[in-house]
């Protein structure tokens, strides 16, 4: 008999894994699969959530973000209250998946503010020196962050920097207003 419930459990895991050839429905892309860092985001909570249902958001980011504010894939940071240890959640337009954990460092707080997506912010980003930039240089790479500074009445803000081989220039937005804050 306790065989029959093991098989019956091992059938019932391998019907629900989901084929990740589909997009996770209701999750807006933008050609070739990219997505914004707000794309999805309830889902990645909840996902967070299931590891350690006190997790907070302290910063999402991308290493390859296009001048639309799109990218690939966008990591999650969560801190765990309870626990003070980091998680990293990857997503992309496919799927949502644990990526590591850290421990606690310095420097960020938890995002408490609704803030806005990474398409407001690269667009503020391209009117305050991103476009000059891209069109000085034929070689380009634009990566985004997310995080709240750890000062009293503080904002989080959107940190865009646009890297050539020999030059980078950074673009800071107020993610809660869309406004630029310096570069």
């Amino acid at each position: 008999m306790k065989s029959f419930f093991i098989v019956i459990s091992l059938c019932l895991f391998l019907v629900s894994c989901k084929n990740e050839e589909e997009p996770i429905v209701g999750i807006p892309i933008e050609g070739d699969g990219h997505i914004y860092a707000l794309s999805g985001y309830q889902q990645v909570e909840s996902f967070a959530k299931s590891f350690d249902s006190s997790v907070k958001i302290m910063g999402v980011r991308s290493q390859d973000v296009n001048i639309s504010g799109s990218s690939k894939s966008w990591t999650y940071e969560f801190i765990s209250t309870d626990k003070m240890i980091l998680y990293y959640f990857k997503r992309t337009y496919l799927s949502i998946g644990f990526d590591s954990t850290g421990s606690m460092k310095d420097g960020n707080s938890i995002i408490t503010d609704s803030w806005i997506n990474s398409k407001v912010a690269l667009s503020s980003a391209e009117n305050n020196g991103g476009k000059i930039f891209r069109n000085s240089h034929s070689s380009y790479k634009i990566s985004a962050s997310l995080s709240e500074p750890l000062i009293p009445n503080s904002t989080p803000l959107w940190y865009i920097k646009y890297s050539s081989s020999n030059q980078h220039l950074y673009v800071v937005i107020n993610a809660i207003t869309g406004e630029f804050v310096s570069n």
